[in-house]
C-alpha cells in the first residue's frame, strides 16, 4: 500500500537523467517529490554564488559564506561527481548552513544534495559507489525531516522509502527487511504529518526508527517529543519519563557495537557527527570517529555509555513513571557505571534505586528481576570491598532465594493437585 502511494506520481523515465544504467539504479524511480525538489533548487548554486560574491553583503552581514561552495562541489554546470573523497567537503558545506539560525536555507541545501546524489546514482556503474551515494541521500533526506517544522516531513520520508525499495529490489537478502521496516516508518510519518503533536504516534515513530537502527533519527524524534511535552507543561509526566528511558536504551544499544559488526563504521560515524552538531551539550561531545580501529571504537563506546547513564538516571528519578521502568533504568545505569569502572557511583545509584522494589508486587518474574538487580549491586560492592554492604546484600539475596523457592514449591503443588483432579 505504502509502495503504491509513494510511487503514484512516478515519471515515465524517458528523460536522460531518469534513464537507469545498472545495479540498484535500475530500480530507482523518479518520483514527484524528487522532481519537485529538483525544481525548487535548480538555481541554488547561482543564488549562493551571487550572494556571497557581493562585497557589500559580506561587510553588512559579516558573513563570507561557506568555505566549500556549491560550485566547488558540483560545478557551475552541476556535472561534477560526488564520491568518497568529497564526503568531508560536503560535511563542511552543510556545517556552515547548520550553524545558521534560519533553517530555510539549510533545508534548500539538503533538498538540493538529496536529489543530486540520487541523480548521480543513476549515472554510476560501480555498485559500491551506488550504495554510498544512496545511503548519503537517505542521511540528507532524514536531516530534512529533522530540521522541518516539528521534525515532520512526509515528502522527505517518501524519498527514503523510494531508495529502500530500490535497494531491497536489487539486494533482497540484505535490504528486504529494511524495505519492510521503512514502509512502516513512512506510514507512521504520514500519520504524524496530520497530527504532529500526537505523543503516541511520535513515540511509535521513534521506536520504529530505533528498530531500523536509524538511531540518530530516532533520537531527533525523541528530542522533539521532549520539547512538545515541555511546551504542554508536562515536564514531569509519565510520557516524558518513558522518553528519557528510551533515549537511555538507545545509547545503551549503540554502545554494544563491536569492531566485527561495524563494517566501515559509516553508520556510527554518521551518528557521532550529527549528535555532536545537534544534540551534544557543552563538554559532552562524543569523540570524533574517523576510522574503525579498536582504540577509536573503545573511546566512542565509553562516551556512548556515559551519555546513556545520564538519560537512564533522569528516567529513574521521574516519580510519575512506572516503577518497573524506573527500576530497569536504574539497573541499566548501574550496569553501565560498573562497565565504565565507576563502582562507587554504581553502588550509590543501585542503592538509591533499590528502594523502588518496595512498591513492586512479589511474583516469580519480579523476584527474578530483583535477583539480577542484587547481582549488579554485589559486583560493585565486591570491587569496593565494602564489608557492610556485602553482608546486607547477602541477606537480601538469601531472602529473595527463599521467596523464589516458596513460589516454586506452591506452583509445583498446584500442578500436582491439578493432575490429580484430571486423573
Amino acid at each position: 500500500m505504502a509502495e503504491q502511494d509513494s510511487q503514484e506520481d512516478i515519471t515515465d523515465g524517458s528523460s536522460p537523467e531518469a534513464r537507469p544504467v545498472s545495479g540498484v539504479a535500475r530500480h530507482l524511480k523518479s518520483t514527484r517529490v524528487e522532481v519537485q525538489y529538483r525544481h525548487e533548487t535548480r538555481n541554488l548554486n547561482r543564488q549562493e554564488r551571487d550572494r556571497y560574491s557581493n562585497f557589500l553583503w559580506n561587510i553588512m552581514k559579516l558573513d563570507t559564506g561557506p568555505r566549500v561552495t556549491l560550485d566547488r562541489l558540483v560545478g557551475t554546470e552541476k556535472d561534477l561527481h560526488l564520491g568518497f573523497a568529497e564526503e568531508g567537503k560536503l560535511q563542511t558545506h552543510l556545517g556552515y548552513y547548520l550553524g545558521k539560525s534560519d533553517p530555510a536555507e539549510l533545508l534548500q541545501v539538503l533538498k538540493f544534495f538529496t536529489v543530486y546524489l540520487m541523480q548521480q546514482t543513476r549515472k554510476e556503474a560501480d555498485p559500491s559507489l551506488q550504495q554510498f551515494l544512496l545511503f548519503k541521500a537517505v542521511d540528507l533526506a532524514r536531516m530534512i525531516v529533522q530540521h522541518s517544522p516539528l521534525s515532520v516531513n512526509a515528502d522527505a520520508e517518501a524519498l527514503v522509502f523510494n531508495i529502500f525499495i530500490a535497494l531491497g529490489s536489487e539486494y533482497p537478502d540484505r535490504f528486504s527487511e529494511y524495505m519492510r521496516s521503512e514502509e512502516s516508518v513512512f506510514q507512521t510519518m504520514r500519520r504524524l504529518a496530520v497530527v504532529p503533536h500526537d505523543v503516541q504516534i511520535r513515540l511509535k515513530l521513534g521506536e520504529q526508527l530505533a528498530e531500523q537502527t536509524s538511531y540518530i533519527d530516532a533520537l531527533a524524534q525523541y528530542h522533539m517529543l521532549l520539547r512538545i511535552l515541555v511546551r504542554r507543561g508536562e515536564q514531569s509526566s509519565r510520557s516524558r519519563g518513558y522518553v528519557l528511558s528510551r533515549i537511555g536504551d538507545l545509547f545503551q544499544d549503540l554502545s554494544k557495537v563491536t569492531l566485527r559488526h561495524l563494517g566501515d563504521g559509516r553508520k556510527l560515524k554518521n551518528f557521532v557527527d550529527r549528535f555532536n552538531l545537534d544534540f551534544a551539550d557543552r563538554g559532552r561531545q562524543i569523540p570524533p570517529f574517523n576510522s574503525a580501529t579498536s582504540a577509536q571504537v573503545r573511546r566512542v563506546r565509553t562516551a556512548l555509555l556515559r551519555e546513556g547513564v545520564n538519560w537512564q538516571l533522569r528516567a529513574a528519578a521521574t516519580p510519575t513513571l512506572e516503577l518497573r521502568v524506573r527500576l530497569n533504568s536504574a539497573l541499566q545505569a548501574g550496569s553501565s557505571l560498573i562497565t565504565l569502572g565507576d563502582h562507587a557511583r554504581a553502588l550509590k545509584e543501585l542503592e538509591d534505586g533499590y528502594e523502588l522494589w518496595r512498591g513492586i508486587p512479589e511474583s516469580a518474574a519480579s523476584l527474578q528481576d530483583k535477583s539480577e538487580y542484587l547481582k549488579e549491586y554485589t559486583s560493585a560492592a565486591v570491587h569496593l570491598k565494602r564489608r557492610s554492604k556485602l553482608e546486607w546484600v547477602t541477606r537480601e539475596i538469601s531472602d529473595v532465594s527463599e521467596k523464589q523457592a516458596n513460589i516454586e514449591r506452591k506452583e509445583k503443588e498446584r500442578q500436582q493437585a491439578k493432575a490429580v483432579l484430571l486423573a
